[in-house]
């Protein structure tokens, strides 16, 4: 079968599984894999219910996290834990961070269901010691942090004229001078190992 888009060029019979000639788009998508996720694919698709997942077993072959350690910083609710989870589904191994302690043993344990690693390090981001011992035993949970994710922060919502000097440290001192206190104690450690990433 002949797919005239440049890209695809699939020229000559192809032999499918029920599942995948009932498609050919998706045996086309599958010809796109790398070689050996593909044959695994082709040889053991038992119903067109394997492409629910196929685009996270390509994402997983691709971007997975396996080996690499990550923290997010205010990651005991919200948004940050949906992250700590999302970075534990993609292999990694995860920090989880806080002010109060109580909060962090329940995203710990569900990162461990998801069979990843997992620690909770309370710390004040607005508080410069309490970000610099963060990093610190992040590094030295597993020797080495990969990913350091700087979700905390915080707002006060109050009209400008009343607006008190107290509320404007404050805020500040956890989503400006936290992340930047987080910046510098991990990248100083990704710099030494010649690799990590950080996302603000």
């Amino acid at each position: 079968r002949l797919y005239r888009r440049r890209r695809w060029r699939l020229v000559g019979p192809l032999s499918f599984p029920p599942a995948f000639s009932a498609n050919p788009d998706r045996a086309v998508r599958v010809f796109l894999l790398p070689a050996a996720l593909r044959r695994t694919l082709i040889d053991k698709a038992p119903s067109a219910g394997i492409f629910a997942g196929l685009m996270n077993v390509f994402l997983a072959e691709k971007f997975g996290l396996s080996g690499k350690v990550a923290l997010v910083t205010g990651s005991s609710q919200g948004l940050g834990r949906n992250m700590a989870l999302a970075l534990a589904q993609a292999g990694a191994d995860v920090i989880i961070n806080g002010r109060d302690a109580a909060k962090l043993a329940p995203v710990v344990a569900e990162v461990e269901k998801l069979g990843r690693r997992a620690t909770g390090i309370a710390a004040d981001l607005g508080k410069r010691e309490d970000v610099q011992r963060l990093i610190d035993q992040a590094i030295a949970w597993q020797g080495h942090l990969d990913i350091l994710v700087n979700n905390a922060g915080l707002i006060k919502r109050t009209p400008a004229v009343e607006h008190s000097d107290a509320d404007w440290d404050l805020v500040l001192s956890v989503n400006l001078d936290g992340v930047f206190t987080a910046c510098r104690a991990a990248g100083k450690h990704m710099l030494a190992r010649g690799s990590g990433k950080i996302i603000n």
